[in-house]
């Protein structure tokens, strides 16, 4: 379909832009709740590396589910991926 490329588009990039925002707040999270938890707070050097290593944990783990995730979808077909040609498109449509 012609004319979807904008709308594809416009709905990645929102996604995307959601996506990154709902990440920096719960990683954000983590990283104040270690920083919570310890009596020097994020003043302290050693806090500050145990909260670094809290987020990068939690990234490791989101980024396993992610391959998960990945690997139980379904293969698309590449016929269903190719787009037709004009000529063939507008000949189709009239």
């Amino acid at each position: 379909m012609q004319g979807q490329d904008g709308h594809d588009q416009g709905t990645n990039l929102f996604a995307r832009s959601i996506g990154s925002s709902i990440g920096v707040a719960v990683f954000g999270a983590v990283a104040n709740a270690v920083c919570a938890g310890t009596p020097h707070g994020e003043k302290d050097p050693h806090t500050i590396v145990s909260a670094s290593a809290a987020v990068f944990l939690a990234v490791l783990i989101a980024d396993a589910l992610t391959v998960v995730a990945v690997l139980g979808m379904p293969a698309r077909s590449h016929k269903a991926a190719t787009p037709r040609a004009p000529a063939q498109a507008r000949s189709a449509s009239s």
